[in-house]
């Protein structure tokens, strides 16, 4: 987003000639390891006459605001500030407002023939006439800046400004003639060049031969012998060593505007390389968005695969690295009561899409909902559920002392059962229908997705003609990443904000002694004509990785709110520390005592997913819940109830035991006191984060406290005097609630 307001602020310094300029890739050297070429708001393309872009810059004040407003608030700036403020500003006058108005390019590499890496890199700038008055300001400004840890020269050379990096002669720094052979002539640069396009405005590049090449001579000139045997081991497992090159383009696309990447990296890839053989994105992803959408982007990612692929890589570079990784698992498993990747992860499905409509709720990122298609809806419930009580347990555990009642609570809308998080201006929900997993900001919102999904009309977002042209128009027959913004449609709930951001910056212009300049942003009418339809693409081949986005024009997708998949990468980190955190925690506890107080957590919430399809009513025993402890009656399941020295001090089980026969084990071998009883309804139990649905019957600490289940959910070790008061309470509680008529 950044960057295409950069760009957009950028192109401002509009173009008065049709002449399109190269990018100075013909006098950039071969060996850099970075190129960036622009081409000059003097000289942008011929397409720019016919484009959005221009009917956009013209219906705006920008050009006024960065010719006018943005120097004379330099010039402020200049004569108020000390002496090192006056040469940052002047050195913004001098070189990066030609470098805007003119074709430049900058390439940065290094040099390994001395004994120590020299950076070697170049600004080149077609300055045309004002050539020579550029290079004398430049002069003097590194005369006053003084001496400098490697040579910084200026050059000139017919209408090419040269300031370099490294070189003794700053002509050295141009390729092409009697120098180093230019990028521009390269064959891998032209091939890349080919995957995006021709004639781009702006172009960054990224060599990863030369990177790795000048990576692997540095650290044997700097013969440390550690990183010669660690890097070759991480260049291998990161997948790093599969990088050939990476290029990104912006430029016009009919009248439109295109960003289009290339990254390649010829299959096999391995370590994060990995992440890009997503699998494509089939039609029923979409069938979840209703047709009313405005904006949509669908993504494929594993996040049990990326963690899986993370675990192997840090076990070929260090394998003390995946043990402290497997610790963490298993601090998280003994938390939660789940296997994090096994029970948690893999459960999900690696498609995710996410949308706003405001048919659903209104307009503005409150209305953002994520969809999974589950791999797994019966584990993903169970996994879900896990995770919903241990951090529960950590709310309640923990706040309640503060006196602060924080929970994870469930609520029916029509037909769906909604769990969200009841805390003040947003409540995190989510909910399981029909196989999909749904994510929202409120629990109103999440039930209305669930709900509309495919029923509006039995139409959706696949019907919608202008999110079918657009796919048409990318061409991407099995694209794994797809986004889609209605920008007509969604501009009027990001105007306002618009306003705010464009008054803001001629507000500190006009602060620092410049015009005022009015109405840098156009009124919304005369906004809304230049907008279309944004859209991306993202695929991978055997080659690498590609992506490609139509928008109105460069920074337009600003304006449509619009969210992306990676929305969803970004909530797993988040329920992964709200769950780690908690064990940690929880690391002084006995190792014994955590994992009895996970079995009992594993527990409640068997409990709960009973009543919850047992219209709230509450087992009559512990030996009803095999149905909901995911190992039916094997030893992971009779592990739950005999934690405390574990099963083998107990009868064994056999492994063809009938109903009847674990139930009598259980009554006769649980270590866990049931409170509850057939004919008692969840929903009528007062406070329950203060009654105890289950008690262990065996003392931890040497008797000092003792492991309780609260009927909320959340499970804790508590004194044992306390323990004992809170469960005779509890029984008097339930007892009077079930005489209750």
């Amino acid at each position: 987003m950044f960057k295409r307001l950069l760009i957009l602020v950028a192109c401002v310094l509009i173009a008065r000639s049709p002449v399109f300029a190269q990018t100075l890739a013909d006098r950039v050297p071969e060996d850099a390891i970075l190129y960036v070429g622009w081409s000059g708001a003097n000289s942008m393309p011929a397409a720019y006459q016919q484009s959005k872009f221009k009917a956009f810059v013209e219906a705006t004040n920008f050009r006024a605001f960065a010719e006018q407003a943005i120097p004379a608030a330099l010039n402020t700036l200049a004569a108020k500030g000390d002496r090192d403020a006056k040469e940052f500003v002047e050195v913004l006058r001098t070189l990066l407002a030609p470098m805007w108005k003119y074709p430049t390019a900058i390439y940065l590499g290094v040099d390994m023939n001395g004994q120590e890496p020299m950076p070697k890199a170049a600004v080149i700038c077609r300055a045309d006439k004002d050539v020579l008055a550029m290079q004398q300001k430049l002069d003097a400004l590194l005369a006053q800046a003084g001496q400098a840890p490697f040579p910084i020269k200026t050059a000139v050379q017919d209408d090419l400004l040269v300031l370099a990096i490294g070189y003794e002669d700053g002509a050295a720094a141009l390729a092409g003639g009697t120098g180093a052979k230019a990028l521009g002539a390269s064959t891998t640069f032209a091939n890349a060049m080919a995957k995006v396009g021709a004639d781009p405005v702006f172009t960054f590049y990224l060599d990863g031969d030369n990177l790795l090449r000048a990576i692997d001579e540095g650290i044997a000139k700097n013969n440390d012998p550690q990183a010669m045997e660690m890097w070759p081991k991480v260049r291998e497992a990161s997948g790093l060593g599969g990088l050939r090159r990476a290029i990104f383009t912006s430029g016009f696309d009919g009248t439109d505007w295109s960003d289009r990447l290339y990254v390649e990296a010829p299959a096999p890839r391995k370590g994060l390389l990995s992440v890009m053989d997503a699998a494509p994105l089939p039609d029923e992803v979409f069938k979840v968005v209703p047709v009313t959408a405005t904006a949509v982007a669908a993504g494929s990612f594993d996040p049990a695969k990326f963690l899986t692929d993370v675990r192997t890589a840090l076990g070929e570079v260090e394998p003390r690295a995946q043990q402290m990784m497997d610790q963490g698992l298993g601090a998280v498993q003994m938390y939660v009561g789940r296997n994090l990747i096994k029970d948690i992860l893999e459960p999900l499905g690696e498609h995710w899409v996410t949308y706003l409509d405001p048919t659903i709720a209104g307009y503005g990122f409150g209305g953002m909902v994520i969809v999974n298609k589950l791999d797994d809806a019966t584990k993903a419930q169970q996994g879900i559920n896990a995770v919903t009580l241990a951090i529960n347990n950590t709310l309640a555990g923990q706040l309640a002392r503060e006196g602060v009642t924080v929970a994870i609570r469930r609520v029916k809308v029509g037909d769906v059962n909604v769990d969200y998080v009841a805390v003040p201006l947003i409540s995190p929900a989510w909910t399981i229908k029909d196989g999909y997993l749904y994510v929202g900001l409120y629990p109103q919102v999440v039930a209305s997705a669930a709900r509309r999904a495919g029923a509006t009309g039995g139409k959706s977002i696949l019907d919608n003609a202008e999110f079918v042209a657009m796919r048409k128009r990318l061409g991407v027959e099995h694209a794994s990443g797809f986004a889609f913004a209605d920008l007509r449609a969604s501009v009027p709930q990001t105007y306002q904000t618009l306003l705010l951001l464009s008054r803001g910056l001629v507000g500190l212009t006009e602060l620092a002694g410049a015009q005022p300049i009015e109405l840098v942003l156009p009124p919304l009418e005369d906004l809304a004509p230049h907008l279309a339809p944004a859209s991306a693409a993202s695929w991978s081949d055997e080659q690498g990785f590609y992506s490609k986005s139509v928008t109105p024009f460069p920074g337009s997708t600003l304006l449509s709110g619009q969210v992306n998949g990676g929305a969803a990468l970004i909530a797993a980190p988040v329920v992964l520390a709200a769950v780690a955190l908690p064990a940690t925690a929880r690391a002084k506890m006995s190792a014994q005592q955590v994992r009895c107080l996970s079995n009992g957590r594993q527990l409640g919430m068997a409990v709960h997913m009973y009543a919850a399809e047992h219209k709230g009513e509450l087992p009559a025993d512990l030996s009803g819940l095999t149905k909901y402890l995911g190992g039916g009656r094997g030893p992971q399941a009779v592990g739950l109830f005999t934690c405390a020295e574990g099963p083998d001090r107990h009868a064994p089980l056999a492994a063809d035991a009938t109903d009847e026969q674990f139930a009598d084990w259980v009554k006769q071998n649980s270590d866990w006191e049931y409170l509850g009883s057939a004919g008692l309804k969840m929903p009528k139990i007062k406070q329950p984060m203060s009654k105890v649905m289950l008690a262990e019957t065996r003392p931890h600490n040497n008797g000092r406290t003792i492991n309780l289940v609260f009927f909320d959910g959340h499970a804790e070790s508590v004194p044992a005097p306390r323990a004992q008061q809170l469960v005779a309470e509890t029984k008097q509680a339930l007892a009077q609630l079930k005489a209750a008529p």
